[in-house]
């Protein structure tokens, strides 16, 4: 990461030998495990970024606002 802040490049766009200087393990699989599309649809614990767990914090909000908006009608007609 600090070679791609540095040279303000993004790591799924390194060549696989750049990527082997720091270590040998680095395979062609390496590419689909940063690929930003997995990466955000592998986050799905609670408020990670998958589809699943962003639809269910808008639901989450949506209700929370709902109940705001409950709250604020029941103080104005008192």
């Amino acid at each position: 990461m600090a070679y791609c802040i540095e040279h303000t490049a993004v790591l799924e766009e390194l060549p696989l030998a750049l990527l082997r200087q720091y270590s040998e393990r680095f395979g062609e699989d390496v590419y689909a495990a940063v690929a930003l599309t997995n990466c955000v649809t592998g986050r799905t614990s609670l408020g990670g970024t998958c589809v699943a767990s962003v639809e269910a914090q808008i639901a989450s909000v949506r209700d929370f606002l709902a109940g705001q908006t409950e709250a604020a009608k029941q103080v104005k007609n008192g």
